[in-house]
Formats: structure tokens, sequence, C-alpha cells
């Protein structure tokens, strides 16, 4: 099997903000943990039109188990042109298969974006979870595409923490360019939860493109965890080159889930 390789992606876990425009630190090195997986990578070189040959009938399927490190299954599977040649890259999430006595898998969640040269599928460069997160679902893709209309492709992945009640989550912006993965928002990540939800759409005209939404319910005290609950809607959109939280709504109407409330949202119920 093929393992992954290092990219030494960069977040640093700042607190979000209302206001944007504040100076970012440096970000660091992604930890990778002594148990994560074995790393490398050249950076994403994108080459404009493509002069890969393309199989008449279309790209054959790709093999995720080839391209897995031994020990992790897959989560997820996307295709999307992330370099802007026209042939389709593979992005797959992959998380390791063996947990310990609390349920958590050992090894940190990471995603392998792989390219087809002409003749076969290959790795192109992996991105482990940066925070050293441990989850990766099916829900872990959450775009890959060109959402503010500038002509970059945008890549957002969702990681999570282990956890058996509203775990932790964070939700990572970035740039697909010459020199590989950038940050494309003004704080890096967004955290979350799992008792919140996402929502990708363009909804706010004043911003370009779309809108990443996130619906974080607002606990009362001693409130539990089910039930309905009031949220906060936070919108992040494109803003002096970086998506960054523009507004905060919050709604005064109970409902039943973080997505309940970004479906009251969007229909102008909340």
């Amino acid at each position: 099997m093929k393992g992954p390789a290092l990219i030494g992606l960069f977040v640093a876990g700042l607190a979000l903000l209302l206001l944007a425009g504040c100076p970012k630190p440096p970000p660091p090195e992604a930890p990778v943990g002594p148990a994560g997986p074995p790393v490398r990578s050249e950076p994403p070189t994108p080459t404009g039109p493509s002069a890969v040959t393309v199989p008449e009938g279309g790209l054959p399927k790709c093999d995720t188990a080839e391209l897995a490190a031994g020990g992790y299954e897959t989560t997820v599977v996307h295709q999307a042109d992330l370099d802007g040649d026209g042939v389709k890259e593979c992005i797959i999430g992959y998380q390791f298969s063996r947990t310990d006595e609390m349920d958590e898998p050992v090894e940190i969640a990471y995603f392998v974006i792989a390219k087809w040269d002409g003749a076969a599928w290959g790795e192109w460069f992996s991105i482990p979870g940066p925070d050293g997160e441990k989850l990766c679902d099916e829900s872990g893709l959450l775009a890959a595409e060109d959402l503010n209309g500038d002509g970059v492709v945008e890549l957002v992945l969702r990681f999570a923490a282990y956890g058996v009640s509203s775990r932790p989550e964070n939700i990572y912006v970035w740039q697909v360019k010459d020199e590989g993965l950038q940050p494309a928002a003004d704080r890096e990540p967004i955290e979350s939860s799992s008792d919140a939800a996402v929502a990708i759409k363009d909804y706010d005209l004043n911003c370009p493109g779309k809108e990443i939404y996130l619906a974080v319910p607002v606990w009362a005290e001693g409130e539990a965890h089910f039930g309905p609950h009031r949220h906060d809607i936070l919108t992040y959109g494109w803003s002096k080159g970086k998506y960054r939280q523009v507004d905060v709504f919050k709604q005064p109407v109970k409902v039943e889930g973080a997505d309940a409330a970004l479906d009251a949202f969007f229909n102008g119920q909340g």
C-alpha cells in the first residue's frame, strides 16, 4: 500500500472573531503526531489545460484502497478539477479502522488528493488532520469548487476530534494554488461541534459567490442537549481576499436541531 506524504500544513487554532481584519500570525506546521500516517508530498503545481490522456469513456475508477496507508479505511470519495487542467482529481477521506478502549481511532485521519497521470491514479498530496484530529466521516468534504468566483478552487474540509457527545469539529478553508494549499479563511480553523450544522450557499448579496453558514446552538443554563434550542447563525463571506466572519444572526425561535435552524434561517423564519 502507498502511504500518504507529509505536507507542512499551517493551522493556528485561534478563536472566532466577529470583526474581520486583525493580522494573522504565521501558522505553525500541522501536527501529525508520532502515530500519524507517514507523510510526504510535493506541493500542487497547477498546469492549466492538461496534456494528460483521458481514456475514451472517461477516467477509470480510482482504487481508494490502493492509495490508503495500512489500517486505514475510506470514508468519503469525490472528484473535482482542483488545478484547472480540465481533468478531475480524486479527493479521498481516510480514517484508521483500529480503535482504543474508548472507541477512538488510534491514528489521525487524513485526506489524499489523487491525480490521473494518463495511465494510472497516483497520490498528488495528502492532508493529515491539521490539529491531530482522528475522525473523518462521510461529511468531511464540505466543498471542492470555486466558491467566490475568483477562478481559484476552494477546498473546505471538516475534521472531528473524538467525543461521545458534542464532539469538537474543525472546518478548514484552503485554496489550491501554484504553491500548494493556502489558507483562505481569516482565522483557521473555524471551530464547530457535532451539535452545529454547516451550509455553503449563495445567500448574502453583499459577498461574492457562496458563503459558509454555521448554525450553533445556544444552551440555556441547565438545558439538556436534546430538545428545541435557540441558535446563532454565523456567516463567513469572501471579503478582502479571505473568508471572514461577516455577520451573526441570533434566532429568537427555538427549533429542533441545527439543521432545522439553517432551514428556518434560509426560509426567513428565524
